[in-house]
C-alpha cells in the first residue's frame, strides 16, 4: 500500500520527501478515522450497503485496482465492527 501511494504521488509530480510526508499525513488521517469509527461503532447496515453499492459501481477503466480488490476488502472490517457494536450494546 505504501508503495502504491508513493508511486501515485510521484506520478503526480511530488518529490520523494514531499510524497513521504504526504503518505504520513494520509495514514494519520486513515488511522484517526478508524479510531473514531471504532469508538462510535454502529450496526448501520445501510452505510455498509451504500459503501458496497459505490464499490460495485466503480468503473474498471478508471479504478482497476479498486475493482480488482472487490467489496470484501473494504467491508469485512466494517462488518466486524458493526457486529461488535451490536453485541456490546446488547
Amino acid at each position: 500500500m505504501l508503495e502504491l501511494l508513493l508511486r501515485a504521488l510521484h506520478d503526480l509530480g511530488l518529490d520523494a520527501s514531499t510524497a513521504g510526508r504526504a503518505v504520513d499525513l494520509l495514514l494519520q488521517f486513515a488511522t484517526a478515522s478508524a479510531v473514531e469509527r471504532a469508538a462510535h461503532a454502529s450496526a448501520d447496515a445501510q452505510e455498509l450497503s451504500d459503501l458496497e453499492s459505490t464499490l460495485v459501481s466503480a468503473r474498471p477503466e478508471r479504478h482497476p485496482l479498486l475493482v480488482e480488490a472487490g467489496t470484501t476488502a473494504f467491508t469485512t472490517v466494517l462488518r466486524g465492527n458493526a457486529t461488535r457494536g451490536r453485541s456490546m450494546s446488547s
